[in-house]
This record gives structure tokens, sequence and C-alpha cells, in this order.
């Protein structure tokens, strides 16, 4: 493989696709499909989350919990009062905006000397509110596992230890990844049953993984591409890959009675450490056979594979592989099988085409062995929405 010395290039409409503004500060282009997409996106949620919308009603209930309360009275009374704690969200006194001076109609709170007009980061999202002891808690709960990342910042006078607050609340902290959870599920994830406008999103994405192999096969010598985003990427493009624990939606209850009406562990295997995990990544590796197919009269169709968090696993339910006992997919039938596009080409292989066998354990065990015809890597990064490419010559893999 050649270096990897080509430039970022930022690709928030393929990658930030979540939002109208990009990441940059600037807006998607008016009327171009990117942004309708945004739109839709954010019109959705809005809905969902405001009140009488079922996503509302879900997290809600779940924060209502008794056990919510109990885990974020337990959390809070070690820095502040019971009192304090009882008012927490009782009047405008005791309710706090990510504003300047904590008010609902406050200005927006900028980091001091920062330039908004550079860093499009440099001040807080004012919609973002405390209004509940368990808001609180999780204000805290937040800057304690972000600390983790935070280490060349954690340096005096600026030193921090939320560790401490957490120390012989174990189970506690559990609780708080859950509610953590029920949020990224419903808003990102597979989240109500009936209902895609939360994945759906990430159907662009889908594309160009499609497009980058059908370009290399077209003689393209663009080897490789990495994706570099953020969790509100890959939690939508696992679902819409419909990766394992990403595969099972939380009942559309709009007024919830029970666990069993909300997004639940008990029932629902989609959690959040294990389909988001720092530096998670989703990478599908091709490889594509010199010659015409006999059984097609075309050239043969690339095999793909994919890893997700450096496993290799199988496609999802519905996509037939090459042969029994194989994680390789023809590439016309994912796009069948993950974007409904039609196709009359058998998904299988002959038993005497055996494809790449010169390749061996190197091909079996990385995907990039002799003849590869391209890696596409999707990557969870703390950076921007961009991506690089590797460019090599093509080579077809022989049999």
């Amino acid at each position: 493989m050649p270096a990897l010395d080509q430039p970022l290039v930022a690709h928030p409409e393929r990658l930030y696709f979540h939002k109208v503004e990009n990441p940059d500060g600037t807006d998607k282009a008016e009327g171009s499909p990117e942004r309708g997409v945004a739109e839709a996106y954010e019109a959705y949620l809005e809905e969902q989350t405001d009140d009488g919308g079922t996503i509302a009603a879900a997290t809600d209930f779940i924060e209502d919990l008794p056990r919510s309360v109990e885990v974020a009275d337990e959390l809070l009374s070690g820095i502040f009062t019971p009192e304090f704690i009882a008012q927490i969200g009782a009047d405008d006194a005791h309710t706090w905006f990510n504003t300047a001076d904590g008010t609902e109609t406050g200005a927006v709170a900028c980091a001091p000397g920062a330039d908004p007009a550079v860093d499009p980061d440099a001040c807080g999202d004012p919609e973002k509110s405390i209004e509940s002891a368990v808001d609180a808690a999780m204000t805290l709960y937040n800057l304690y596992i972000i600390a983790v990342d935070m280490q060349d910042e954690n340096v005096a006078p600026h030193a921090f230890d939320f560790d401490r607050y957490f120390i012989g609340h174990e189970a506690d902290a559990e609780w708080f990844a859950y509610l953590l959870d029920s949020e990224d599920f419903y808003e990102k994830g597979p989240s109500l049953a009936g209902h895609d406008e939360t994945y759906r999103i990430a159907q662009p994405l889908l594309d160009d993984f499609f497009a980058a192999i059908d370009a290399r096969a077209a003689g393209g010598d663009v080897a490789a591409t990495f994706r570099f985003a953020h969790a509100e990427t890959i939690v939508p493009f696992a679902a819409i890959l419909r990766l394992p624990g990403s595969t099972v939606a939380a009942p559309d209850v709009a007024a919830p009675e029970s666990a069993a009406d909300v997004y639940d562990y008990a029932g629902n295997p989609w959690r959040g450490a294990e389909v988001t995990p720092m530096a998670a990544n989703v990478q599908w590796d091709v490889v594509a056979r010199e010659g015409v197919d006999p059984a097609t009269g075309a050239a043969y169709t690339p095999l793909v594979r994919m890893l997700s968090n450096e496993r290799e696993i199988a496609f999802a339910e519905g996509c037939t592989p090459v042969a029994e006992g194989s994680n390789w997919v023809k590439a016309s039938e994912l796009k069948r099988c993950l974007s409904d596009v039609a196709t009359t080409e058998s998904p299988l292989i002959a038993e005497d085409a055996a494809v790449a066998s010169d390749a061996g354990p190197q091909l079996a065990e990385t995907g990039v062995g002799t003849g590869a015809a391209t890696a596409a890597l999707l990557l969870l990064a703390a950076g921007a929405a961009a991506s690089v490419i590797a460019r090599r010559a093509r080579r077809a893999v022989r049999s």
C-alpha cells in the first residue's frame, strides 16, 4: 500500500447527514438532496421529542423510573444538600440552560477568547438544560465518561477528578449508561418499531460504499477509502446495516406504562458500549476476479466481507453468502438485501470457481492480500466528518 499522504477531505453530505448545519458552521445547500435528508430528520426528531411525541414519552418514562431518581439522588448527595437536590427543576431559579447566565433567554455561552467564526464548536447549545435531578446527575456522568479521553487537558491549574463521585457507585454508573443509551437508541439507532427515520438518513453513506466498489471494479485507481466521523454516523449506519445488537426496535407506544413498552436492557440487545465504543469502525474488504463469469457473461462480480470493530462478522440476515459457512457476499446481493436493488444474478458461486485461492491465509486474515480490489473503512474518531483515499494500480485477484 502507498503511504497515506492524501489530505483529509470534508464530506458532511455523506458523514454528517443528521444536521443541516455542517461541522464547519456552514449549511447544506438549499434544495440539495442532502439538505432535504437533514431537514426531514430534524423535523421528525423535533416532533418525536417534543410534548406529545412518542420518543419524549419513552425517555420521560425511563427518566421517571424510581431507579433513575434513586441513582441521581445518591450521586448528587455527595455534592449538594438534600434540600437543594429536591428543588432542582421546581422553579425558574433552580432550572438552568446552557447560556451565559443560565436562563432560558440568556446569551449563547462561548469559550473565553474563542471566535465562533473560526471555531464553530466554541459555543454551547442553548437548548440544553437541567430541569431535574436526573438531568443534573446525567450532566456529571457525561463529564465522568469523557474525562478519560482528556488526559492532555487534565493538568494544573485545571485538573479534575470525576472518578471520585462514582467510587462505590458502580451499579449506579451502569444505570446512567442505560439512561444515556436510551437517548441514543431512540434518536440515532433502531428506535421505534415501524419507523426508519432515525437510520434511513445513513443511506447516502451506504450508497457511497457501493459507489466506491463500482468505481474500483470499473478500473478506478482508488484502492482504499477511509472515512472518519462520530457516533452520530456510526449508530444509524449500524442500524441500516442491521449489525448485531442493532436489529431490535422498541415498541411504538405513545403512553408507556411498563418497561415492556420502552427500550429496556432486559428485552433489547442494543448497547452503546458495543455499537459505538471509542474508535468504533466498520470495514468492508472487496476482492474481484479477472475474466468473464460464464454464468452472467459479464465481468465477475466483486465479493465483499465485513469487519465490525476489527472482527469479521456476517452480513445481515437475508444477505446470502457465496457459499455455506462463508462471510463473503456478492456486491450485487448486498445491493439487493441492503438497498433493495433488484438483481437476477445468483448470490452463489460455482463449486469449481474458488476465488482468491492463491492469496491464501493473507487474504483470509486481512482482506488485503494479492490484488485486493478495494478496502473501505468507516472509523469513529474525534475529528471532523472527512475522508482520505489511497491510490494503487488496479489488479484483479487470480484464482
